[in-house]
């Protein structure tokens, strides 16, 4: 069976609202480090997501930055959280290999308040997008 481009944005949509039900049950163990890992792993896959429901290549990139400038393309609703996610900018990688960097508990609470904002606008922007899990 082929998968289109909607099937894999629904499925890059249900693994970020994974990510995020990941988060929302590590917030009480304060293993901030894997909670902002999978925070910024979220926000790539919402933003791959759209990018895959527009029928849009985009690069195997973690960077925000980068894939933020493609949305751009089709739209400028998701550019509202660019400065927001700089701070998720080394939880892709040196969250694993750092051992003197910790994030706080306010980032990552902060971090959860963003990638569900960004879920919102996702499923506002693409509604065949929405799955329930975090809606």
């Amino acid at each position: 069976m082929t998968s289109t481009p909607l099937d894999l944005a629904r499925t890059l949509a249900l693994k970020a609202d994974h990510d995020i039900e990941a988060v929302e049950l590590l917030m009480a163990q304060g293993a901030t480090d894997v909670i902002c890992f999978h925070l910024q792993q979220a926000a790539e896959k919402i933003l791959k997501a759209y990018l895959q429901a527009c029928s849009i290549e985009f690069p195997r990139t973690h960077d925000l930055d980068a894939l933020l400038d493609i949305c751009a393309v089709v739209t400028d609703r998701l550019e509202v959280y660019r400065n927001r996610l700089e701070v998720f900018i080394p939880y892709a990688v040196m969250l694993r290999y750092d051992l003197d960097y910790e994030p706080t508990r306010e980032e990552t609470r902060d971090g959860l308040v963003l990638v569900r904002e960004m879920r919102a606008c996702l499923t506002s922007l693409r509604p065949e997008l929405a799955t329930g899990s975090t809606e």
